[in-house]
Formats: C-alpha cells, structure tokens, sequence
C-alpha cells in the first residue's frame, strides 16, 4: 500500500527549482535518538575511511567517516524504517530508492575549519539520479549552517573535487583522467553573481541537495560540538560507470559491473512509490536485500 506524500508540491517545485530544501521536523525526536546512539556507536568504533580533516591553524577537531551502516545498526534501522527514503523518493522522483551511504561530519566547538566548495557529483563513479540528505544532530545556526548556491545544479558543469582530509593530499589530484572537470568557482568573490542560501535548523530537520548543487560551509563557531549525518539515497536509473573518475567512487567490493544499475547487498532496496518501504530483512546486520 502507498504512503500519503510527505512532501508539499512548493517543496518539491523548490527542489527542482534551487537544488536544496530544508525540511523542518521532518523526523521525531525518537528517530533523532536512534541517530544520536548510531553516531555514538561510530565515534567509539570508527571505520576504515574515518578521516581528520581539521586546517593545519584550527586547534579544534573536525573529523568525517562513512561507509559504516553494515556495522551499526542504527543507521540501519533509521534508514530501512524512518520517513528518510520516502521523503528522497518523492524529491527525485523515483519509482524506486536505494541506500547508497552514509557519512558522518563533527566539528569541535570553535573549529575554524571550513568544508570548501563542492559539488558531490565529481566524487562517485555514478551516473542518473540522487540525492543527499544533510541531517543535524545539534542546533546549527545559519551562520555556520551548510551554505548552497541556488540553481547551480542545473548549469550542467562539474567542478574537480576537494580532498576535506588532511591526509592523502594526492588522492583528488588533478590528471588527465579529470581534465574534463572545472576548477571550482570563487563563490565568495562575487555575492551578487554566486548568492547563497543557508538555514539555521534544529535536529529533527533535514537539508536534502542535489549531487550537482554547489555547497559548502564556514566551520562551527558554536560554544558545543556540530555533529551531521549525510546520507545518500539513489533512484531506480543510477547507474555503476567504471573509469568514469580516477579516484575510488564507491566501496572496493561493491561487486557492480560498468553500465549496470546500482543493486545488490551493498546498496539494499528501501522504498517503492508502489508499495511503500521494503520490509527489512530478518538479520538487518547481513545487509542483504
């Protein structure tokens, strides 16, 4: 049986329109809880792509790590159970959405460290259509909230990718492989050519963007720690592209073959326009589906 839309039709006409949209109170506070036990779960056991990703002058921490989800199974059951994919569905409009990562960001209290400007497109070997769900786990005010530029997704540029961390400086280094990548843009130079977007939330609501839409943010300059949850979602006509970058876009054992849309246990069916959310498996900790 289909669920009601949990998306307004402004809404959705606004994420077509700009790339980004804030969700107020989109998830309860009980689901805020599952995240906050989940991220808990993480910091403690961090995975093998966990990252230090702090500026070389700022004293306080920033750290990122994904690819986690198999592992803990809070993530999994907010993503399997939760409003999450059905709210990413109805914004790309898709008949089907897959789980296709998450990713964890904290910045200490103070930290000056900026996430830098980028599109998440140039960084995946995929192609069709995704989004990204930008969770807050703390009250961010909009000062230091993720800042998008409106409209640009629809430009149909790509810009080189950033390394965030501070270790394996090289892994985004321009080649030959990624001429076909702009250098990125200086949104800051030029307000009135490049204005920006930014919302102060509070946990329960959500930012979702599209791949292509240009974000970045200014650091935490908050008294407490800001900790964000990411997680991406794929509709039905995403597809696996082999050599499309020259740096890994996916897990090393996602099994897909070049060409072949994004299936199997690394990426589990969630949501169907037709049939709602997909009963999870009896061991949500296989990852099957």
């Amino acid at each position: 049986m289909t669920s009601q839309p949990l998306v307004a039709p402004k809404t959705l006409d606004a994420y077509r329109r700009d790339g980004a949209v804030c969700l107020p109170q989109c998830f309860s506070e009980a689901w805020v809880d599952v995240l906050n036990r989940g991220v808990d779960r993480n910091i403690a056991n961090p995975g093998e792509c966990f990252s230090v990703f702090s500026s070389a002058t700022d004293a306080a921490r920033a750290i990122a790590d994904d690819w986690c989800w198999e592992r803990i199974p809070e993530y999994q059951e907010f993503f399997r159970s939760s409003p999450a994919a059905q709210i990413a569905g109805e914004l790309m409009g898709a008949q089907e959405v897959r789980f296709l990562e998450d990713q964890y960001f904290q910045k200490d209290a103070g930290s000056s460290t900026p996430t830098p400007w980028h599109q998440d497109q140039p960084y995946y070997d995929i192609e069709g259509r995704w989004c990204v769900m930008w969770i807050p786990l703390d009250a961010v005010a909009e000062t230091d909230s993720l800042r998008f530029v409106p409209g640009s997704h629809l430009w149909g540029r790509l810009f080189h990718p950033t390394n965030f961390s501070t270790t394996g400086s090289g892994l985004y280094a321009r080649t030959a492989a990624s001429s076909n990548l702009e250098p990125m843009i200086d949104v800051d130079s030029d307000p009135e050519k490049y204005p920006t977007v930014a919302w102060a939330v509070q946990p329960g609501d959500c930012v979702v963007f599209h791949p292509c839409t240009i974000h970045g943010n200014r650091g935490n300059h908050s008294t407490g720690r800001a900790r964000r949850l990411s997680l991406r979602w794929t509709a039905e006509d995403v597809v696996y592209v082999a050599g499309a970058r020259p740096w890994p876009g996916l897990p090393r054992d996602h099994g897909l073959r070049d060409g072949h849309r994004i299936h199997g246990s690394k990426f589990p069916l969630v949501w169907t326009r037709a049939n709602g959310l997909v009963q999870a498996p009896s061991a949500v900790q296989s990852g099957t589906d």
